[in-house]
């Protein structure tokens, strides 16, 4: 499969949302964030801007047992308390059937310290979005914590050729 780039969005000062803009509605998306705290923030994952309770996330964090979150208004993606100015990688696939219930996949990796001496946190999620017919056309990365996501903080998303 070959994959084209969609958008890409970088933060320039800090901000509560990374927002992707209007994307074409491709079958398959692969999204990267890269995101830098500035403070406490708790990433979360939204399409088209849709804020109702229509997601459901199934995570764990360390490789430990399984957590869900049903009805919720977003898609989780952070390790509980994992601390401050945390910088967190996240890689994403997400099946996008303008059908079908969207399907993502995604693995965080969190950096709690910099050295060897410190092995990154792991969050492994597998979540869903309920959009009746509505193909993903933009994707949200959004905080609800105290803090923000600091300068440099980045969304990349590609989308498959069919």
């Amino acid at each position: 499969m070959a994959w084209e780039k969609l958008s890409t969005t970088v933060l320039t000062g800090t901000a509560d949302e990374i927002d992707s803009g209007t994307i074409d509605a491709r079958i398959n998306l692969f999204a990267t964030l890269f995101i830098k705290d500035s403070g406490t923030a708790n990433l979360k994952l939204q399409f088209n801007d849709v804020t109702t309770t229509t997601y459901a996330t199934r995570y764990n964090e360390n490789n430990s047992s399984d957590t869900t979150q049903d009805t919720q208004a977003s898609i989780r993606l952070y390790q509980t308390g994992s601390g401050t100015n945390i910088e967190r990688y996240v890689t994403m696939f997400i099946s996008n059937i303008g059908s079908k219930e969207k399907l993502v996949t995604a693995q965080v990796n969190e950096m709690t310290a910099t050295g060897a001496g410190t092995a990154p946190l792991s969050v492994s999620v597998s979540g869903k979005w309920e959009s009746g017919t509505n193909s993903i056309t933009s994707i949200q990365a959004i905080n609800d914590a105290a803090g923000s996501f600091a300068a440099d903080s980045a969304l990349v998303v590609y989308g498959s050729v069919e």
